[in-house]
């Protein structure tokens, strides 16, 4: 396994991360059980671009209302729940 793949198992596999992240978004006074996409931008998407990065993969691929679309390996499936 390369440094990187490490590095994001390691990120993935850490204990508590579900808890931590529910933690913060009710710190930010949102329900857990009521969120949007935006809510969880902050924990889901930082690869390289943020959330510009996926709105711009959006607009170049051209989705339309009623497409799927196939999220692998995508961590927590940010990308997939703003698509």
């Amino acid at each position: 396994m390369t440094d990187i793949e490490q590095r994001v198992a390691s990120h993935y596999s850490r204990p508590g991360i579900e808890a931590t992240i529910v933690d913060a978004l009710r710190g930010a006074g949102k329900d857990p059980d009521r969120l949007d996409p935006n809510d969880l931008a902050g924990a889901d998407e930082f690869h390289l671009g943020w959330r510009a990065a996926t709105i711009e993969l959006a607009r170049d691929l051209g989705l339309r209302t009623g497409e799927h679309v196939l999220d692998v390996g995508a961590g927590l499936g940010g990308p997939a729940r703003y698509f």
